[in-house]
This record gives structure tokens, sequence and C-alpha cells, in this order.
């Protein structure tokens, strides 16, 4: 019973060495001065959703209202020792967060960090529907004559439920895209098929 408590204490103690060596290591990095921070938003554009839950008029987690989408969000940062003149972007592609330039997955400062050291002002900058942007719920879609172009909700199948969700309704997914109609309503039915019910 011992050795099997020692042999466990060993193996945990093995799994945080690295945690304290790295933290031992940071204690020698001088403490970074920042003059300003924060973050900000521009453009992007006003929508009246009428379903903010993809779907359900009667939902009281999100209900109906404006929403702001494809805005740019940024964060950034200003060194108290500014030595060059010009910011430092960072744009990530790849449909990725600029927070991936905070730190690297093992602890170790970052990309914006390292900058922020050498004197440069930083912006971490998420585009469009990318990351901490505004994503657009809605697309516009033309449902012909009878309904016209109508800003629709747009889900991907997991979201859809064993509940009926009214339409209009477009169901996305990585080689195709389910449109349900404004007089159809849709749920996932059996072994997650998507059965639409038209009226």
């Amino acid at each position: 019973m011992r050795k099997s408590s020692a042999a466990v204490v060993m193996v945990a103690l093995g799994a945080i060495a690295p945690l304290i060596a790295n933290l031992v290591a940071r204690a020698d990095e001088p403490a970074l001065r920042i003059a300003k921070q924060g973050s900000m938003e521009a453009g992007g554009r006003m929508i009246n959703c009428a379903t903010n839950d993809g779907g359900d008029p009667k939902s009281t987690r999100w209900p109906a209202g404006h929403v702001m989408v494809d805005n740019v969000y940024a964060t950034y940062q200003y060194p108290a020792e500014m030595r060059h003149p010009h910011p430092i972007l960072f744009n990530s592609g790849g449909g990725h967060t600029a927070r991936v330039y905070d730190t690297t997955p093992d602890g170790r400062e970052g990309w914006l960090t390292l900058f922020l050291r050498e004197g440069f002002a930083v912006y971490g900058v998420d585009r469009p529907n990318t990351g901490r942007s505004g994503t657009d719920i809605t697309r516009a879609a033309y449902f012909g004559p009878q309904f016209g172009s109508i800003e629709t909700p747009v889900c991907a199948r997991s979201e859809v439920g064993a509940q009926w969700r009214n339409g209009p309704l477009l169901i996305e997914e990585f080689d195709s895209t389910t449109v349900v109609p404004p007089d159809g309503r849709a749920r996932l039915s059996n072994w997650d098929t998507i059965e639409i019910e038209l009226a």
C-alpha cells in the first residue's frame, strides 16, 4: 500500500515539475510596465434578429432584438517605454482568434508580450466572424416571389435539436447546407437525420 502511494506522489511531482521550473524561469524576467491597454470594436452593422436562438420565437434564453455583426474586435497594449513609433498588428488566419498570440500552449509569453517587451505597441485583431468579433448568425436568403429575401437564422446540425424549429432556417455543415423554407419546420429525428415538415 505504501509503495503505491509513494508511486502516485512521485508521478504527481513529475507532472508538476515542469510547471514549477517554468515559474522559476519567469521570476527572472523584469516586470512588464504597460502605459495603457484595452479593447475596441470597429465597423459592423446592426441587424434585427427575430429569433436569436436560431428559430425559436418563444426563447427566453436569447430574446429577439438587435445584434451587432460583421465588426472587428481588437485588444491593445502600449508599453510604458515605447521605443518604436508604429504598432504591430497581430491578425491570425484560418478563423482563429488573436488570443493565440497571448501565450504559448506551455505557458510561455506569446508574441504580443514579446513585442511589447521590445517597446512596440501591439494589437491583437479578430476579423469579422472570427474569435471575439461579432458573428453574423443570419444570412439573407431568397425564398421565391411569395416570401422574397429574408434574414434567415444559420445553425449547425447539432443545434437543431429534437424539438421542431420553425423556418426559415439554414442548417450548415462542412459539405452541405439544408434550407428550411419560411412555411416549414425542422428537427433532428432518429440517427440525427434532419426531418423537414412543410405546411
